[in-house]
């Protein structure tokens, strides 16, 4: 989709304009994320299609207008896909997931991601969201810090465009997926880093200096530098792809980088249950239960790990408990129709 766009803006004419539309419309289909790439293009009207010194208004103007058909993709899309979540019950309600909870995750996100990109060890398939402890004024600091890092660039832009842009593009680009419209449990997720890192790979890269490369001896340090840093992340990439190899191990690593996750608990325990080792599995089963004690899921679990025992009333018990409760959880009823059935309950 860029290369279509800068094709357009290079002279390419109303068939790379839609062109670039069509896989702008493509990408929205494919990952919502990408609403904010409207955003992403006229940064690249900035910089580095050759007006990131221009401030005249009729330029600027034009630019923002052509990019409307992408602002009503964009929108429209945002529309579907919170009306789907919430439809199907990903939406975090308030009470579920507070306003401080969410501005806390929404603001970290900017810097855990940084964190990441820069030492990526603790890098997880599950990093469940908890409950904010920090006080407004700590929040207030970390906002401070992110407008902070974009108004910063904004002064430099005529000799450093590429920062500004590199900077905005990191922090647009994750706004969508930072978790102030929480959707699912997570409060962050590596996959969510792979487009707006781009935009801090762009402000690093072209800001090394041209003496690092210029003179032999600058070329021959810049040269070992990144043959050592492209050892040392093709390392930590295939430990973290070791972590890939089976669920086992995926889940086991997740919980080792958050023991409290709900998701990992549920996961390593059940996979446990089903090898027929009850009591590990009871360890990791009660205490997924007890960080969410009133969700619907739990009670499953602790229905299969009392069908696992043997104890079958109290897993009927557990679901008509659970489901008088949560009549909505489809789950649930299945769960009951499997417990009722292995007790020859077929009426």
């Amino acid at each position: 989709m860029v290369l279509s766009y800068i094709r357009y803006r290079r002279g390419g004419g109303k068939v790379s304009y839609a062109a670039t539309l069509f896989l702008f419309a493509s990408a929205l289909m494919s990952k919502a994320s990408a609403v904010a790439f409207p955003g992403l293009l006229l940064l690249l009207d900035f910089w580095p299609l050759g007006r990131g010194d221009d401030d005249r208004f009729k330029y600027w103007r034009s630019r923002v207008l052509e990019k409307a058909p992408f602002v009503l993709l964009a929108i429209g899309s945002a529309g579907v896909t919170y009306f789907l979540q919430a439809e199907f019950g990903a939406l975090a309600t308030m009470e579920a997931v507070s306003l401080k909870t969410r501005m806390a995750n929404g603001l970290l996100a900017y810097y855990r991601y940084v964190i990441d990109f820069v030492w990526p060890f603790r890098l997880s398939v599950l990093h469940p969201i908890v409950p904010s402890t920090h006080s407004i004024a700590v929040l207030v600091a970390y906002g401070f810090g992110i407008v902070a890092a974009c108004v910063v660039p904004f002064f430099i832009r005529r000799r450093h465009a590429h920062v500004l842009v590199g900077v905005l593009w990191y922090v647009g680009m994750l706004f969508p997926v930072a978790g102030f419209v929480q959707f699912g449990n997570q409060s962050y997720a590596d996959r969510f880093t792979y487009l707006p890192l781009i935009g801090l790979l762009i402000a690093i890269v072209w800001s090394l200096p041209e003496s690092a490369v210029r003179h032999p001896e600058g070329r021959w340090i810049f040269g070992a530098a990144c043959v050592v840093l492209t050892i040392a992340l093709s390392g930590v990439a295939i430990m973290q792809t070791y972590t890939w190899r089976n669920s086992d191990a995926l889940f086991a690593r997740a919980l080792e980088i958050e023991p409290n996750s709900y998701g990992a608990r549920t996961n390593v325990g059940l996979k446990l249950l089903r090898k027929g080792k009850v009591e590990e599995a009871r360890e990791h089963l009660m205490a997924a239960v007890r960080l969410l004690p009133d969700a619907p899921n739990s009670a499953s679990i602790l229905a299969e790990l009392h069908q696992y025992e043997g104890n079958l009333p109290a897993a009927e018990q557990v679901m008509l408990e659970a489901l008088a409760k949560h009549p909505e959880y489809v789950d649930g009823w299945n769960r009951l129709a499997m417990v009722l059935a292995y007790q020859s309950k077929f009426e």
